[in-house]
């Protein structure tokens, strides 16, 4: 372990003058217009998804009141392409919770067979 004194700690925090270069108050300058964009930009898109999502919303309830069954059709339909794509091998790992797949790459993780 280092054994450092404290008056050399203390000299070498004096001589340390990079808070007082200009080029560091500039950055911080650009950093803090950055900070203000981004944020400007993620309530933006916040807003927008937020109102689409309003919008959609009562655009949808006033087709279902006003047409009884086209929800009974949505439904059904979604529940038929759900089905199907639950018997192809690329959308079957996409239900549940996800444990037996990692339980099945767990055992095949100390698997003993390492013939290829």
């Amino acid at each position: 372990m280092a054994n450092i004194n404290l008056k050399d700690k203390l000299n070498a925090a004096k001589q340390d003058d990079t808070d007082q270069k200009s080029e560091y108050t500039s950055m911080k300058f650009i950093h803090f217009i950055e900070v203000i964009c981004l944020s400007s930009f993620v309530w933006f898109v916040t807003i927008s998804m937020m109102s689409a999502v309003s919008y959609s919303n009562e655009y949808l309830f006033n087709i279902f009141e006003e047409k009884k069954y086209v929800f009974f059709y949505v439904i059904f339909s979604i529940a038929i392409l759900r089905s199907f794509l639950f018997h192809t091998k690329f959308f079957n790992g996409m239900f549940g919770d996800g444990a037996t797949g990692t339980v099945r790459f767990f055992h095949n993780t100390y698997n003993t067979d390492r013939s290829v």
